[in-house]
């Protein structure tokens, strides 16, 4: 076979694999879209804790410039049948480098991507594998022509032509997808609806959320900080090992420290955990139910907040045994901790929990409300408007029973 039927049988093989790849990307921003707007999906793709798309596309490593990185892989394997089907129409030699780098940038791209999901998410995403098998296939395939890669590499002065285009398509999809499709994250597990012209970052309703004050009251105490008297109630539902509901604790001591005095924090469990949540339908979090079982144990011996404050700094590090050793730091002794997380009553409390939120409408953590108002903001800043806005306007909604 010559040199042109060659080239023209790697670009349709080429074709084939970044077709294959962009469909897979396609369905990867969809997915995202999907899991950032109520916080989980059915995708075929969620198989248990560790094998689970949901989980990582709920990670702060599924955007890059806020830019999903489904919609990356888009733009790049737009780019690769661009390159192939260069090499299709004109099967000559000096086409096979454009396409070459853009292999070798990707191959580069997916080791780096597999890296994190394995050293430091711990979970692995079905689709995203097979979109590192594409790429990998497309490194065998220049593979087959890496003597006229090499001997051509060098007539850098050739490629302006596929490249000016490239660049377009490179700066075009991203730029297109903040200026028609990007919404900005409200709770990265849990966007809600905006209000009409975004007149206010809180809902119009207001709810009202009971706070159990006693050890000896309903399932048990509802563990709060800041002043009783607060003029701001924030009530939040969150899951330890949730990582947006980790940067919202970070957001909820800032607010604490900057209005001290005049809000109060309390913390409902909401773990996104098949093994105590009815509402979960799919595998996600293996460890939150264990979590929340041993944050509400560290409460009763007077340490929850320093529970909380320690898995969250620590979350990267959550793995099998891990909830223990938190435990353990923060004064519970082994038979402390086994009985515990045995514990029917304090199981009953995160159900109390969990049955609350499912009433206020919690869609997914974090979810927070503002002295009964679902706050609907995406960072510090906006959270601290939304203070400023009750302390002009409102009074605490929340009941307190007698």
């Amino acid at each position: 076979m010559g040199e042109k039927p060659l080239n023209r049988v790697i670009g349709v093989c080429a074709c084939f694999l970044a077709l294959l790849g962009l469909g897979l990307s396609i369905y990867s921003s969809f997915h995202h879209r999907e899991v950032h707007r109520s916080g989980q999906s059915t995708a075929f793709c969620n198989l248990n804790a560790k094998v689970s798309c949901d989980s990582v596309a709920l990670s702060e490593y599924s955007e890059f410039l806020e830019v999903p990185l489904g919609v990356w892989g888009v733009t790049y394997f737009t780019l690769m049948l661009f390159f192939a089907l260069l090499l299709v129409r004109r099967p000559e030699s000096r086409w096979i480098p454009p396409y070459g780098v853009g292999v070798w940038v990707g191959i580069g791209c997916a080791a780096l991507l597999a890296g994190i999901s394995i050293f430091r998410l711990g979970s692995y995403c079905m689709i995203c594998i097979a979109i590192y098998g594409v790429v990998i296939l497309q490194g065998v395939l220049i593979w087959g022509v890496r003597k006229d890669f090499g001997s051509e590499l060098r007539h850098i002065q050739n490629w302006w032509l596929p490249f000016c285009p490239a660049l377009v398509i490179l700066v075009l999809l991203p730029v297109s997808y903040h200026a028609f499709l990007h919404e900005p994250h409200t709770q990265i597990a849990a966007v809600v609806s905006t209000p009409p012209a975004m007149l206010s970052l809180l809902g119009k309703e207001k709810k009202d959320i009971p706070i159990s004050l006693s050890a000896f009251s309903g399932y048990g105490e509802d563990y709060r900080k800041g002043t009783e008297k607060a003029e701001v109630v924030i009530t939040e539902f969150a899951d330890f090992q949730c990582p947006a509901c980790r940067s919202m604790s970070e957001t909820l001591q800032q607010i604490s420290e900057e209005f001290s005095g005049r809000v109060q924090v309390v913390f409902h469990s909401y773990p996104l955990d098949m093994s105590c949540n009815p509402q979960m339908k799919v595998p996600l979090h293996e460890h939150a139910c264990a979590l929340a079982k041993l944050a509400r144990c560290a409460g009763q011996r007077g340490a929850f907040w320093a529970f909380h404050d320690l898995v969250y700094s620590q979350q990267a590090q959550l793995t099998v045994g891990q909830p223990e050793k938190w435990a353990k730091a923060v004064g519970l002794s082994s038979h402390e901790i086994t009985a515990c997380l045995q514990d029917q009553s304090v199981l009953g409390k995160i159900h109390d929990d969990i049955r609350l939120g499912d009433t206020v409408g919690v869609r997914g953590t974090p979810s927070v409300w503002i002295n009964g108002r679902e706050y609907r903001g995406s960072n510090l800043d906006q959270f601290r408007q939304a203070i400023q806005e009750v302390l002009k306007t409102s009074s605490p909604t929340a009941s307190l029973p007698p």
